[in-house]
């Protein structure tokens, strides 16, 4: 079946057109007072794909579940979305998604991987009984329609690209005034003395957002393969902030 084809099943037709794409797995989830149920493919390493990593060093995370996602996801169920718009860089597995879509927000999911988009869409209707709109992005190709949102929304994406100023900015022209960023990335490897090797990232999310990592006192520790994450706030004029984990 060609992607094409894809786009116009839905429910237990998408399921079944997916499994035989790849072999899946379901892992339940509870966030926030709230069980997901999250079907994914069962080894993202059988989804590397060389063709893709010669094009543009391209691999298949959104086929994994990400402790950022997760974080993410906790928030999202804790804000009031009714009457606003959300676009969701990097969908995934489509959890945070779930989530936005839960808080009442209507949600555009978007990816680079075409595979992403329809089981993130799948997951939505499995837990929901709905999908969002979901669109096929490359953040060096921005497309011109896609619109301004009242929240724009990643989880571990600036540190996956090659270009994180790209991401960011495009993050930022699609924002409403006064619109939240809300973003979550797990700065690995966090050992003491390896914390460099997150210092790319960190760069731009300072210098274009404009903002500050809080002190790790401040700091909650969440468990990412021994890893810490930093919070991250900017406070957007007029009444628009962001949030993040590093």
């Amino acid at each position: 079946m060609t992607n094409a084809m894809l786009y116009a099943l839905h429910g237990e037709a998408l399921d079944h057109a997916l499994a035989q794409r790849f072999t899946v797995a379901e892992e339940v989830l509870e966030i926030a007072g709230l069980t997901i149920r999250v079907v994914k493919p069962a080894n993202a390493d059988h989804l590397i794909s060389e063709a893709d990593y010669v094009q543009d060093e391209r691999l298949p995370y959104w086929a994994d579940l990400w402790p950022s996602a997760r974080v993410l996801a906790a928030t999202l169920l804790r804000e009031h979305g009714q009457g606003k718009r959300l676009l969701e860089m990097g969908c995934g597995l489509g959890l945070d998604t779930i989530a936005a879509m839960h808080a009442g927000f209507t949600v555009t999911s978007t990816d680079y991987y075409e595979d992403a988009l329809h089981v993130a869409r799948a997951n939505a209707r499995r837990n929901l009984g709905r999908e969002p709109e979901i669109r096929m992005v490359n953040w060096r190709e921005w497309p011109e329609d896609l619109g301004t949102f009242d929240v724009v929304m990643s989880a571990w994406v600036i540190e996956t690209v090659d270009s994180p100023a790209i991401a960011v900015t495009e993050m930022l022209r699609v924002l409403r005034p006064g619109g939240l960023v809300a973003y979550s990335f797990c700065s690995r490897p966090v050992r003491r003395g390896d914390r460099w090797r997150t210092g790319p990232t960190r760069a731009v999310v300072h210098a274009l957002f404009a903002g500050h990592f809080l002190r790790q006192e401040q700091t909650p520790f969440h468990d990412c393969a021994s890893s810490r994450w930093s919070s991250f706030g900017r406070q957007f004029p007029p009444a628009a902030h962001a949030r993040a984990c590093g």
